[in-house]
């Protein structure tokens, strides 16, 4: 992040061109796990809420429960409650410059739509399952969403994965009804589904065609008596990483170089997991308690937090710290034991623009190091001695924002950040 001065200002156009970052080359250490600190519990706006879902998206922390609560946060421990329509919200991502939204209750509207994940926007929604001779059509009940390629992929406990571009036209892609689909990530270019029901993967190259993957399984661990049910699914450090939910597959996890290939590992003692993430080159999964790993085959158990939490529902990693909700309205945070600074992006290398009466609208060229994710859009302030004014701009061939309301003849400084899922 580098500041520079605006002077000047006039009421005719007039050129910007700055240098706001050089271009740097980190190489990512994947040589050992950083296992979280111990976790604190922060304060919660309505600590009653039960949260379903937590994501850092857009540069903030977004919390999301059934019972229609949105909670923001730029540090993760001071948390705003935002107004949000009502909807049993519980899963949120972010792309293409918005914050999507979908419901997991069987109604319309399912989905909701922000810029700034503090006003929203109530919107019809994903299509539901297709109307079958004796069996009731069925809206709504989204598990979870990923964005990646310039695309919103959502799958459902009903069986259907549908896919966006935008967040507000949606495409039906697939539809088995057995399935239940509890989870799904993007990495290494593909999309990878989890499924409850029957133990199936589902992987797609470009998020419009799919495929079943996951047998047979290798390793020399069997797979559980009642079969292997998954429930939740991550990808960081090289590595697919999917876990047996807690009707049948606590203390097993499976692992995949690249999506079509699954070793089955168990890990003792079993746990339940519903949710996983990956940051400071380490797998966090949560459920019934908090477990580490590099690679995901061998884990170990977190410091819990105090006071003791119900059943942790979601986690993620962002901004150099992991933040875990739960059912009963915590909120908990961690920071890894060493800085992962190689995590998030560098600045962006050069920052151009012009300057107008009363505004500037700057050009951001990409980061020469992305970090460990990519870059999902840029941040750009423009500060003077009475405050801030804030602009984002999407990671696009050409991101660019304009930042208005200024005043002519003042001196104001331009910081341009950019940001990944990590910060």
């Amino acid at each position: 992040m580098t500041r520079l001065p605006l002077r000047g200002w006039c009421n005719r156009g007039a050129a910007l061109a700055v240098l706001v970052g050089a271009s740097l080359s980190i190489p990512l250490s994947i040589s050992s796990a950083v296992s979280p600190s111990t976790w604190t519990v922060v304060p919660a706006v309505t600590p009653s809420v039960s949260w379903s879902s937590v994501n850092y998206l857009g540069g903030q922390w977004v919390a999301l429960s059934q019972a229609g609560q949105v909670d923001t946060s730029t540090n993760a421990s001071t948390w705003t409650e935002q107004s949000a329509p009502s909807g049993s919200w519980q899963t949120v991502a972010y792309g293409d410059g918005h914050y999507v939204a979908l419901s997991s209750a069987n109604t319309v509207p399912n989905e909701m739509i922000s810029s700034n994940a503090a006003q929203w926007t109530s919107e019809p929604g994903p299509p539901g399952t297709p109307k079958q001779a004796g069996r009731a059509e069925e809206s709504g009940q989204w598990t979870s969403i990923a964005y990646g390629d310039g695309l919103f992929v959502a799958v459902s406990s009903v069986g259907t994965i549908v896919t966006s571009p935008n967040g507000l036209s949606w495409t039906e892609r697939f539809w088995r009804p057995l399935d239940d689909f509890t989870s799904i990530t993007f990495g290494d270019g593909k999309f990878i589904a989890v499924d409850a029901h029957q133990g199936n993967v589902l992987m797609s190259l470009n998020g419009l065609h799919w495929s079943d993957i996951f047998q047979p399984l290798t390793g020399g661990v069997p797979a559980p008596a009642g079969g292997l049910h998954l429930g939740a699914v991550a990808y960081g450090n090289g590595n697919f990483v999917a876990f047996g939910d807690s009707t049948s597959g606590a203390g097993y996890v499976a692992t995949s170089d690249f999506g079509y290939a699954w070793t089955l590992h168990q890990y003792a003692p079993a746990e339940e997991v519903d949710a996983a993430t990956f940051g400071c080159n380490s797998f966090v999964a949560a459920g019934s308690s908090i477990l580490s790993s590099t690679i995901g085959a061998t884990w170990s158990a977190a410091t819990p937090a105090t006071p003791a939490p119900s059943t942790w529902t979601s986690l993620a990693y962002g901004a150099g710290q992991y933040v875990a909700v739960d059912g009963s309205g915590d909120i908990a945070v961690a920071k890894p034991s060493v800085s992962c600074a190689d995590s998030v992006p560098s600045p962006p290398q050069q920052v151009s623009g012009n300057v107008r009466s009363g505004e500037v609208s700057t050009y951001m060229h990409p980061s020469a190091h992305a970090g460990g994710a990519p870059v999902q859009g840029y941040r750009v302030a423009v500060t003077d001695s009475a405050g801030t004014t804030y602009c984002r701009a999407a990671a696009t061939y050409q991101p660019d924002c304009a930042v208005k309301g200024l005043t002519n003849h003042e001196v104001y400084w331009v910081t341009a950040q950019a940001y990944n899922a990590y910060g």
